[in-house]
């Protein structure tokens, strides 16, 4: 019954599969069937330099059933109007079967604001992922109660900061067994439109509108927090020497670039340096600068992605440059 009206055979079934495994994966767009609806952003752009910038999403299995959950960063609204009107974050629960379910007030994840990213990683030792969220005018950090719902924690926690947060990572860096949170800001962008009064530059031979170019705008530094063991952070960037005060960052990965058994950063600027720096987290707790990557002239670079060279005890980076188009490999 099920297969009535089908008339090909079974050979001739199975060449549109065999030239696709010949020709390599093949990928097909099943959102709607994964029941996934989302809207980024809402109502007419402008051109505003955080409205560029936006926005991420994180894979995370937060109720531990073996299925990676989906949550997604939103922009609620045209920046600098003064109102959010818009859809805010959203998680949606894995249903395990190719479909998934919008769980977001149900996991108390009500975050209605201009979303950067967002990044899972247990700071706890609970057995369950947790959440930290960035974006202009602050970020979040969300303890996973583990019955299906999430605490706000980012005051108690001491992960609080005003500023326009860009990328983060959850890494071990003192090897004591508990993820610390190594937080970017990007620059100090005011939030009134009406501030906006100032001409256009120059950048790598393009006029960029001043409200889209990041040399417009002061850089804000950097953030390293250390885990206490108790559930709360203590900043201590000045001691490790990562605030990177002048460098406008993006987004950042963490590996072990030099193999030598401790954790390393490799930043992504954007604005004024046409390299991205490589830091080598040392055993004491401090940092020092072990090479840059020198890049072509871009406007931005946005995303960074690590992976191993196959054959070769060595890291790679994948950057992904906007302007481009296109990833570009760089052994480290």
């Amino acid at each position: 019954m099920a297969a009535a009206g089908c008339s090909r055979t079974s050979r001739e079934a199975a060449e549109p599969v065999a030239k696709h495994a010949a020709a390599g994966p093949v990928f097909r767009d099943v959102t709607r069937e994964a029941k996934l609806s989302f809207v980024h952003s809402v109502g007419p752009r402008s051109r505003l330099l955080p409205e560029d910038m936006g926005s991420g999403l994180a894979w995370g299995d937060f109720d531990n059933d073996g299925y990676a959950d989906l949550y997604v960063v939103n922009q609620a609204g045209a920046f600098g109007s003064g109102k959010l009107e818009g859809p805010g974050d959203r998680l949606y629960h894995n249903n395990g079967d190719g479909t998934f379910t919008d769980v977001t007030e149900r996991a108390g994840l009500e975050f209605v604001h201009f979303g950067m990213g967002a990044y899972w990683g247990d700071y706890d030792n609970d057995g369950l992922l947790d959440l930290f969220v960035t974006g202009v005018g602050g970020c979040r950090l969300y303890h996973n109660e583990g019955n299906g719902r999430f605490r706000d924690v980012t005051r108690q926690s001491g992960v609080l900061d005003p500023l326009w947060s860009s990328g983060a990572v959850w890494v071990d860096f003192d090897g004591d067994g508990w993820l610390d949170l190594y937080v970017l800001h990007y620059v100090d962008y005011p939030t009134n439109a009406a501030q906006l009064h100032f001409p256009g530059e120059n950048q790598y031979g393009v006029v960029v509108p001043a409200a889209l170019n990041p040399q417009s705008f002061r850089p804000q530094p950097n953030r390293l927090l250390r885990n206490n063991h108790d559930g709360t952070f203590t900043d201590v960037t000045r001691r490790a020497g990562v605030a990177d005060a002048d460098g406008r960052s993006l987004t950042v990965a963490a590996a072990d670039f030099n193999l030598d058994g401790v954790a390393d950063l490799a930043s992504a600027l954007a604005g004024g340096r046409n390299r991205e720096e490589v830091l080598s987290l040392m055993q004491d707790g401090r940092v020092r600068a072990i090479g840059v990557v020198s890049l072509v002239m871009v406007l931005l670079l946005k995303y960074v992605s690590l992976h191993n060279v196959p054959g070769a005890a060595k890291v790679a980076a994948l950057i992904l440059m906007p302007a481009a188009g296109r990833w570009v490999q760089v052994v480290l």
